[in-house]
């Protein structure tokens, strides 16, 4: 009789069950509060909202790992991105008189990049027959001639800026597809935000110049507002998910004690 008295399978079931339903909860408050970031962010407060961001999905990793989450690579989402470039390079090609050497090797970059991606993928025959065609469709608009007599040893200082020029565009224009992306709520907003992110890096180095030291504080002190904005949205998630009943009391009360340390630890921060 006593299997019959005491049926501790069952709830350990439930308590497993109750435990993977807080921590998929809390990877959705913490997605949901980038998604805010991504929405209002502005070109005054790129820079900060982009480390606020970084913030959030370090954390999102590191639940992954501590609770054994498989974290694959979104490599669609980064082909995707990648193809976006590629669009975007074809558009510039065609509209504007840059030197068909600097549109070629942008797209080699791009085709390289791919390949990489795709290694080990059944679409790794076809990408190869579609980067050749789109490197033949460059070479048709701008001459086989005119991109011969361009050789590396006559690579010039402006076709250094046109290859930067052409790479912000891109970049640009790919930061934007994926923010559109994410405002559509079309995709995992993890794997969105790690592409957003990565193209946003490259910005910045395509932009970069040394800051100064009030440039640097100033950034500091914006990054501190955006993430006391974070923690509050994150608040706001962790009330709404609780009072849906979607997470236990128990994990409520603690999420809301992490933040808490959180808050304490940005005041405090010097």
């Amino acid at each position: 009789m006593v299997p019959l008295l005491v049926p501790r399978p069952k709830k350990n079931k439930t308590e497993i069950e109750q435990h993977e339903s807080d921590i998929e909860c809390y990877l959705e408050i913490l997605a949901n509060v980038i998604e805010e970031l991504v929405s209002s962010q502005t070109t005054a407060n790129r820079a900060a909202t982009r480390a606020a961001i970084a913030l959030y999905n370090d954390r999102i990793t590191l639940i992954k790992e501590r609770n054994d989450i498989d974290d694959d690579l979104n490599i669609e989402l980064r082909l995707q991105a990648l193809e976006w470039e590629r669009e975007k390079a074809l558009e510039i090609i065609d509209q504007t008189d840059i030197s068909p050497l600097v549109g070629y090797r942008y797209l080699s970059r791009i085709e390289q990049t791919e390949r990489l991606l795709r290694r080990g993928q059944r679409q790794k025959t076809l990408a190869r027959v579609h980067d050749l065609n789109v490197r033949l469709r460059t070479l048709l608009r701008r001459g086989v001639h005119s991109l011969i007599r361009e050789l590396p040893d006559s690579v010039t200082p402006n076709m250094v800026e046109e290859q930067r020029q052409l790479q912000l565009q891109c970049v640009n224009y790919v930061i934007s597809r994926t923010e559109q992306l994410i405002a559509d709520n079309n995709t995992s907003t993890e794997d969105a935000t790690d592409v957003l992110l990565e193209y946003q890096r490259i910005r910045t180095s395509l932009l970069e110049q040394r800051p100064s030291l009030t440039t640097a504080f100033k950034l500091a002190d914006s990054i501190d507002d955006i993430r006391r904005r974070a923690l509050q949205l994150e608040l706001e998630q962790i009330q709404s998910m609780y009072e849906e009943e979607r997470i236990s009391r128990e994990m409520a009360r603690h999420l809301r004690e992490n933040v808490a340390l959180m808050q304490l630890d940005l005041e405090d921060h010097i």
